[in-house]
C-alpha cells in the first residue's frame, strides 16, 4: 500500500523492488515495473524459472525476455531528485549498532548478521565475506523471490496431488457402490433361485412320500384282512373243539381243509430309503468353506 505523504509516495517510487534501495541504472520490463539493472540481471541468471525464454516478474509475476529491457531515463532523474532532496535518508539512530553506537552498513555472510564498520574489522568478522547492507539485501531479495518461485510451484504441485486424490477418492467410492450393486443383485438371485429350488424339493419329497404313504396304507389293509380271517378261522377252530362229537364231526373236513390252505401273505417290499435328496450345483462347496 502506498504511503500517505508526497515525500514517502516518490520515496517508494524510487526504490528498486529487488533490493530496496534506491534505482541504480532503472530498467523496465514488458509489464511495466522497474528495476536496477543489476537487480534484475541477476535474478534472471539466478532464476530457473524461464520457459521459452520467458521470465516471470519479480513483483507480479508477469512474463518478461531478457531483450526487453528498456532504460526508464525519467525514473533515474526522479531517482535523483529524491536523492537530493534528502527524501527516503533513515533517521539518525535508527539503523546503529548496540555494541559501537556506528551505522549497521555491513552483512556478515558467515554469521549472517548486519554489521558496522567497527565490527568489521573485528578479529570476530576480519576473515568473513562481508558486504554491504544493499549489496546484501540485493542478493537475498533474489534468493528469497527463486525461493517463493520454488515453493509456489511445489503449492501448485501439491494442490494438483491434492486435487488427484480427492477425485481418486470419489472414483474408488463409485467403485465400492457399484461393486456393493452387484452384490446385492447377485445375492437376490441366489435367493430366488433357492426359493424356486426349494418349492421344487420339497413338492418331489411331499410326492415321494404320498406314494410310499399309499404303498404302506395298502399293505396294511391286505394284513388286516388277513388277520381277521385268520382270527376268526382259529375261533371257529376252538369253537369246534368244544363241540360234543357229533358236532364236532359235522363239517370238520371243510374247516380242516380251509386251515390247511392258509396261505401267509408276505408283506410288499416297500423302499424306506428317501430318493428325494437336497441337491444344488455348487451348495456343497460354498457350504464346505464356512465349516
Amino acid at each position: 500500500m502506498a504511503s500517505g505523504s508526497p515525500g514517502e509516495r516518490l520515496c517508494e517510487e524510487a526504490r528498486c523492488p529487488v533490493c530496496l534501495d534506491f534505482l541504480q541504472n532503472p530498467v523496465s520490463v514488458d509489464c511495466g515495473h522497474s528495476f536496477c539493472l543489476r537487480c534484475i540481471s541477476e535474478f534472471c541468471e539466478k532464476s530457473d524459472s524461464a520457459q521459452g525464454g520467458l521470465y516471470a516478474c519479480p513483483q507480479c509475476r508477469g512474463p518478461f525476455r531478457l531483450e526487453s529491457f528498456r532504460p526508464n531515463r525519467q525514473l533515474a532523474s526522479l531517482v535523483d531528485s529524491v536523492r537530493q532532496l534528502g527524501l527516503g535518508a533513515e533517521p539518525s539512530g535508527a539503523r546503529l549498532c548496540v555494541r559501537h553506537g556506528e551505522e549497521l552498513t555491513r552483512f556478515c555472510e558467515e554469521d549472517q548478521e548486519v554489521l558496522c564498520w567497527v565490527c568489521d574489522t573485528t578479529p570476530d568478522h576480519r576473515s568473513h565475506h562481508t558486504t554491504s547492507l544493499q549489496e546484501a539485501a540485493r542478493c537475498y531479495q533474489i534468493k528469497l523471490q527463486v525461493a517463493q518461485e520454488l515453493v509456489r510451484k511445489e503449492l501448485e504441485e501439491a494442490s494438483t496431488q491434492e486435487a488427484n486424490v480427492g477425485r481418486k477418492t470419489v472414483i474408488w467410492k463409485e467403485k465400492v457402490e457399484m461393486q456393493r450393486q452387484r452384490f446385492r443383485s447377485e445375492f437376490e438371485k441366489y435367493r430366488g433361485f433357492l426359493a424356486l429350488e426349494e418349492q421344487l424339493q420339497l413338492r418331489r419329497l411331499e410326492e415321494e412320500e404320498r406314494a410310499t404313504l399309499q404303498k404302506l396304507r395298502e399293505s396294511k389293509n391286505r394284513l388286516v384282512q388277513q388277520s381277521k380271517a385268520l382270527k376268526e378261522l382259529a375261533e371257529e377252530l376252538e369253537e369246534r373243539c368244544q363241540r360234543p362229537a357229533l358236532g364236532l364231526l359235522e363239517g370238520v373236513g371243510g374247516a380242516l381243509s380251509r386251515s390247511k390252505n392258509v396261505t401267509r401273505l408276505e408283506p410288499e417290499s416297500i423302499a424306506m430309503e428317501l430318493r428325494t435328496m437336497c441337491r444344488i450345483p455348487g451348495m456343497r462347496e460354498m457350504l464346505r468353506k464356512f465349516q
